[in-house]
This record gives structure tokens, sequence and C-alpha cells, in this order.
């Protein structure tokens, strides 16, 4: 399935941008790997875009933005497979105007 999502905010800056969109795949076995572009429904944040760093065996996420300023792997934890809407596989940057 393919899903459109905007970017918001700065987590990801400088590969992608405020008020850019992603266009994400999710199949029922996608394979996401480490380096891969993101979005997940976290309990606390919500939809974010994120990096993925790291994978455990149980296929657990960790995650980071491309930002240095951006919150922290640690106070975004481990984030379940189940959790995953999608992975990127398009980036539109925002129009210029």
């Amino acid at each position: 399935m393919l899903k459109l999502f905007s970017v918001n905010g700065h987590s990801m800056w400088p590969n992608l941008n405020h008020g850019d969109y992603v266009l994400t795949l999710k199949l029922p076995k996608i394979t996401v790997k480490v380096n891969d572009i993101v979005v997940v429904n976290h309990s606390e944040y919500r939809v974010i875009v994120k990096r993925v760093k790291c994978i455990d065996a149980k296929g657990t996420m960790l995650l980071a933005g491309d930002n240095i300023q951006s919150t922290s792997s640690q106070a975004i934890g481990w984030v379940s497979k189940h959790a995953l809407l999608g992975r990127v596989i398009l980036h539109i940057p925002k129009p210029l105007l």
C-alpha cells in the first residue's frame, strides 16, 4: 500500500525539510533495514518520520532524526515493527512559491 505523508518540523533536516512530502510503501512482509527512512505511529510523538539506526532480532527499531537537534533516540525509545506505517520510497520537496 502506498501512502503520502507531510514532513512536519526540522528533525530530518538537511535531508527532508518542513513541508516536504514522503511517499511510503507498506506491505505485509516489507523489509526495513538500517539507514532506511520510515514513518511510524509512535505512542508519545504520534506520526513521525525518522531514520532507522538499529533493528533487534524481533524487528524492533531504534530511530533517530538526521538533525543533531532532533529528539534523541533514547527519548524516542525502541519502536515495535507493528507501529510501522511505511518505508519511505520517494521524497517530494516542498514546492517553491
